[in-house]
């Protein structure tokens, strides 16, 4: 049709005239009126299927119908290694790689006629062709990559975390945390996610983390793990500096508060309250209109999980905020014995305002981001001695909870070890290093542990350098001559500090070269002036990348420190990212499991650098 309107039509498909009734321009083609709505204007080339072998269409240039050869030369199916099919399936591995999505997703019906529809001349590879061509390339490629920038830091922390997949295989999840030297960013990469058969004894477990070390080149070791026995076990007997996760101990504790009978009850008539909406779709849907009716957020109330007591937070929290939605559902119908009392509620509006610090500090050691186990210490205090003391108005219920809380906390933490190693990680956090909650003896002694990790990470015989100060008896001398001018600076573009912010001064030792004890002392002197940033200042790696050359000892203490997380949350939530891969594979083989997982945490992060590395291993 195409070819024999620009044939014999060419002049009337193309010609554009004006409207007699309107500025727009038409299309007149035969047979069409120029008063009828216009037509957009025709394309025959775009219309026209462009074939291999054809010619370049122009105005006035004879037109050749493509032969059948090469027609069915441009249905033929990519040839096997050829450009086309390097980049699709090179696209595919980064689509499973990036999503966490399982092998056999090539494989699967709807998925092959979505690529065929998007390139019908191409043909899907095997799951087994993309694993070992494409997937297992990339897995190496990025695992030395990931081995390059770790490298880089001077000290490593850990954080492992046993779990289970839909298939009942038992799998071991080690994280890494370190401190970049150059752009002091925390980092933190999943590293390895390996089954464990048979029993989880502590001397087994300290084997793979020995192993776990060797194989990434992690120095200067620090681990964070739940509080399992097995598990501290293991740590004792790797020999570590080491201490349970944060997270999971307040949940320890808040637990045993709540496991109080008369709590259990009233907990019980709250999960009966939230379960007769959550097994009612009329129940719910007289809710929302109540919400509505009483000015509220269209809200759903939560259940609870037994095994976490933040839930439990939520739970209580959620259903005092839609509470007089609650009670005019219920109120006058046969579920209306389920409504709470006033006591009950005013009960749980006081343990919500105990659970809710809990979970602010939950929330807060839980980042991955930003240093966190500086924090413990200030928050146990803060738990202790602040949130959990008794008031005039607390109810008797009340009061067991806040005992049992504390009693639990004070029992944590306890060891000398664990004090001196949080001790550290507190006093070289600007945001509570004054240890305002301790006692004089008990700073004096942390100051001291800083003191000779400072003399041990110090740079020997290097002296210090001191700004010289013009004077008239002394002046600074002159680096340039008369006849050779010196060369403009550059321009500085960014605020961070470097060594450019030193350019034309002079140094002189005033004194002669320090010792390195001298030059410890100068700096811990200096610091203990400095004052506290308060725990809402944010990172505090910003601070010290900005005070890093007015404190280069402490700086180095500090990069192998700070890089321990206060939690092994990070580890916990690889099970949590990996649990849709295991439930639709869960014949899943543990090594392709590893594989996915360690794909999934770190490809994006270093897909500039693995990307081309990877391309020129596949092509």
């Amino acid at each position: 049709m195409w070819t024999h309107l620009n044939r014999h039509h060419f002049e009337e498909v193309h010609a554009k005239v004006k409207c007699e009734d309107s500025s727009t321009p038409c299309v007149s083609v035969s047979g069409l009126s120029a008063a009828e709505p216009p037509l957009p204007s025709l394309d025959i080339d775009r219309h026209q299927p462009t074939t291999t072998g054809t010619t370049t269409r122009q105005i006035g240039a004879k037109l050749h119908q493509p032969s059948v050869a090469s027609f069915l030369e441009t249905r033929k199916p990519y040839p096997m290694g050829g450009r086309r099919v390097r980049e699709i399936n090179q696209a595919l591995a980064e689509f499973v790689a990036s999503d966490m999505r399982p092998l056999s997703v090539v494989e699967g019906a709807g998925f092959k006629n979505l690529l065929h529809t998007l390139d019908s001349r191409y043909e899907p590879i095997s799951r087994n062709t993309l694993l070992e061509k494409y997937i297992v390339p990339m897995y190496q490629v990025t695992t030395q990559v990931v081995k390059e920038d770790i490298a880089k830091a001077e000290a490593h922390s850990f954080t492992t975390d046993a779990w289970s997949s839909s298939a009942m295989q038992s799998y071991v999840t080690t994280t890494v945390h370190y401190i970049d030297p150059s752009t002091f960013e925390l980092k933190c990469n999943v590293l390895d996610t390996h089954q464990i058969s048979g029993s989880h004894t502590g001397a087994r477990l300290a084997s793979e983390m020995q192993a776990t070390q060797v194989k990434w080149g992690l120095k200067n070791v620090k681990g964070v793990s739940d509080n399992a026995a097995n598990v501290q076990s293991a740590l004792n007997i790797y020999d570590v500096p080491h201490f349970g996760c944060f997270a999971h101990t307040i949940n320890l504790s808040v637990s045993k508060g709540l496991d109080d009978p008369a709590m259990k009850k009233l907990l019980g008539r709250v999960r009966a309250l939230v379960s007769t909406f959550k097994q009612s779709y009329l129940r719910t849907e007289q809710l929302h209109i109540n919400e509505k009716l009483v000015g509220l957020k269209n809200l759903q109330l939560i259940q609870d999980v037994a095994t976490r007591w933040n839930s439990q937070y939520y739970m209580i929290d959620r259903l005092l905020a839609v509470y007089p939605a609650v009670y005019s559902s219920l109120y006058g119908g046969s579920h209306e014995h389920l409504l709470l009392s006033d006591e009950d509620r005013k009960v749980l509006e006081e343990m919500q305002m105990i659970l809710k610090v809990f979970e602010k500090a939950t929330k807060k050691v839980s980042a991955e981001k930003e240093p966190t186990a500086g924090l413990i210490l200030p928050y146990l205090e803060a738990f202790v001695n602040r949130d959990l003391v008794y008031k005039d108005t607390d109810l008797p219920i009340i009061k067991r909870l806040k005992t049992q809380i504390r009693s639990d906390l004070n029992k944590r933490y306890q060891t000398v070890k664990e004090k001196s190693l949080l001790g550290l990680t507190s006093v070289l956090d600007p945001r509570v290093r004054t240890l305002d909650w301790m006692s004089e003896e008990d700073k004096e002694a942390i100051y001291s542990s800083l003191k000779e990790e400072c003399i041990a990470c110090a740079p020997l015989n290097q002296p210090l350098k001191i700004k010289a100060q013009p004077t008239d008896d002394n002046p600074v001398p002159s680096t340039s001559t008369a006849s050779s001018p010196s060369p403009a600076k550059k321009r500085r573009t960014d605020d961070s500090e470097s060594d450019d912010d030193l350019d034309g001064v002079v140094f002189v030792n005033a004194e002669g070269p320090k010792t390195t004890e001298a030059r410890v002392i100068d700096e811990l002197a200096s610091y203990r002036q400095e004052p506290s940033l308060g725990v809402k200042y944010g990172d505090p790696l910003i601070w010290w990348k900005a005070h890093r050359l007015k404190y280069p000892i402490l700086a180095a203490v500090m990069r192998q420190y700070l890089n321990i997380p206060a939690s092994s949350v990070p580890s916990e939530r690889v099970f949590s990212t990996a649990g849709g891969v295991f439930r639709k594979r869960e014949s899943l083989v543990p090594e392709n499991a590893n594989i996915l997982v360690f794909l999934y945490q770190n490809y994006e992060k270093y897909k500039s650098v693995v990307l081309p590395r990877w391309r020129h291993i596949v092509s």
